[in-house]
């Protein structure tokens, strides 16, 4: 196939797709294509948090759906084993299983960003959570010290170094000039994901994302599995809003 399926749909029209519903980080950001928000549309707003809503209850319908589609099939774990085995066609996760991809297929990988869904309002382009890795100086740091981990850090995180970790463990840059390196114009993986990002939400960092991770991920799954029936989708999503909007001290 020279040209990926743009939507959902055609993605899973002929063998399956491998993926992992438990997995909230992949999946949570479902809700938020179908246009509900988390922690306000700052990401840290503590009361902002809308999944509640008809948009919510909708994307809970189309996962619960999902388990009568022949093509997709909730890998879990297993999620690269089945793709290995012949059993899925493709997978949808992250960057980071690029690498033992590769290994199996070879010349044959492709790589695309995410596709459209339709919730049952029309199509959306799916999101996922886009987060960087951070360094900070830790402000307990003797005044002494600041100059020398100002230093370290500015060092860690310079254009040489993130191409260093890029070449050492595939970590896309997220500097913009490291990005217009030709390494990384030419990686097909590290093109999707940064153009991808324009359609992604930024990940929270907010404390209250330690109960959102807990919650987040059995509401998900259950609504696949077909253990929390879709009466109960509206109460189960008002339930974790309230959960997740209790400030943690």
């Amino acid at each position: 196939m020279k040209t990926a399926p743009a939507a959902w749909t055609d993605f899973t029209a002929a063998t399956p797709i491998g993926t992992d519903f438990s997995n909230a980080y992949n999946w949570y950001p479902a809700f938020l294509s179908n246009g509900t928000v988390l922690f306000g549309k700052d990401g840290e707003t503590l009361t902002g948090t809308t999944a509640a809503n008809a948009q919510g209850v909708q994307a809970l319908k189309w996962f619960a759906a999902q388990k009568a589609n022949a093509g997709v099939k909730n890998s879990g774990t297993a999620l690269l084993a089945d793709f290995q085995a012949g059993k899925t066609s493709a997978v949808l996760d992250g960057p980071w299983d690029a690498t033992n991809i590769q290994k199996f297929l070879g010349s044959n990988m492709g790589v695309t960003t995410l596709p459209t869904i339709d919730f049952g309002s029309g199509s959306k382009q799916m999101q996922a959570f886009s987060g960087v890795g951070t360094l900070a100086i830790n402000a307990k740091t003797p005044s002494a010290d600041i100059p020398a981990a100002n230093a370290l850090a500015q060092y860690l995180s310079n254009e040489e170094s993130q191409m260093a970790l890029y070449k050492a463990e595939a970590a896309i840059p997220v500097s913009t000039s490291a990005q217009t390196n030709s390494t990384i114009t030419a990686d097909p993986v590290a093109q999707a994901v940064i153009k991808q990002v324009a359609n992604d939400t930024l990940m929270p960092k907010m404390p209250e994302m330690a109960t959102f991770w807990t919650e987040a991920a059995p509401i998900i799954q259950n609504a696949y599995l077909g253990k929390t029936p879709a009466a109960q989708f509206q109460t189960q999503l008002t339930k974790f809003v309230t959960d997740i909007s209790k400030a943690v001290n």
